[in-house]
């Protein structure tokens, strides 16, 4: 009898910088069940003081300071490996194995952003963050370290947390485009084996404005029905290849909508969805942009939701 192939156990890159913000990124995959079953480094970029402070202590005006500046890096570290192990205590709380959370600590080398998306290409399966970390300003919604790796982190999925309790409630753009399945598929491989209740969500553009019944594509004009009903028979059978049931599936599609970004978070709050899934480009992407316009938008208009952002 051939053995099936052991099924890779995915992996988690989480930045920390020992802040509430990402503390409470930390809860929130602990809260996610899906989550569970893979490994998650908690990784911290530290900062830190540059060589020239040290060579203070040759001057004879400022002999005292480097002393508290080694004072204060040590101190700094100490809070930072404190941190860190209180996030993996919350991991293992949940119900995470040992072994499957480590902790990460390395000395910045080109940039905060920079070197997590180095160590992004060592074969996670995803980067989980949050919109804004340590000191962001509160008028800001996305935070200069998560713009960074929203736009440029493009070879695998951005999970970025919001500050609404995670539930088992996923809503997922679709709109014909491959990396609108990939987010599909991304989504199915991710909750597989758990019970989660699936959004399949189209807007459109136009003047007409309409909402469907359950199946998503009664009520479409006669020359949209048969597109809309296409994309969700395509986004349905990944999902269904992925082990998830017909039943934990709904669809949905509007049309007439001012804004396709608005529309999605509108829905995402009226269905009570904690998250949303999207893809990094849709059909109407173009080279030059790292981020599709929907996407980007989505992030900013539902700030309080989670939103995958999937290549």
């Amino acid at each position: 009898m051939v053995k099936s192939p052991r099924k890779k156990t995915q992996r988690l890159l989480v930045p920390v910088d020992g802040s509430d913000r990402s503390m409470n990124t930390v809860r929130s995959i602990a809260k996610f069940v899906p989550f569970h079953p893979m490994e998650v480094v908690l990784f911290h970029v530290f900062n830190k003081v540059p060589e020239c402070y040290y060579d203070l202590s040759r001057e004879p005006k400022s002999v005292r300071t480097a002393p508290q500046v080694r004072a204060w890096e040590r101190e700094y570290k100490k809070t930072m490996v404190e941190s860190m192990q209180t996030a993996r205590g919350i991991l293992h709380k949940a119900g995470f194995p040992e072994s499957a959370v480590e902790v990460c600590i390395r000395n910045r080398k080109k940039g905060i952003a920079r070197d997590i998306i180095r160590e992004a290409g060592n074969g996670y399966d995803a980067v989980v963050t949050r919109r804004r970390g340590m000191g962001a300003m509160p008028q800001v919604v996305m935070g200069s370290i998560a713009t960074k790796l929203v736009e440029n982190l493009t070879f695998i999925p951005v999970l970025v947390m919001g500050r609404k309790p995670v539930n088992n409630r996923i809503l997922i753009g679709v709109d014909g485009s491959e990396n609108a399945l990939r987010a599909v598929e991304f989504v199915g491989k991710t909750v597989a084996g758990h019970p989660v209740s699936l959004g399949l969500f189209h807007a459109s553009r136009g003047f007409s404005p309409f909402v469907s019944g359950n199946e998503g594509v009664e009520n479409c004009p006669d020359s949209d029905r048969e597109t809309v009903a296409s994309i969700f028979r395509s986004a349905q059978a990944r999902l269904l290849e992925c082990g998830i049931p017909e039943d934990a599936v709904q669809t949905k599609a509007v049309t007439g909508v001012v804004s396709r970004a608005g529309a999605i978070a509108e829905e995402a709050g009226r269905g009570e969805y904690s998250t949303i899934v999207m893809g990094r480009k849709g059909v109407s992407r173009i080279r030059d942009f790292f981020m599709g316009r929907v996407s980007t938008k989505v992030l900013h208009a539902a700030r309080n939701h989670s939103v995958w952002v999937v290549t």
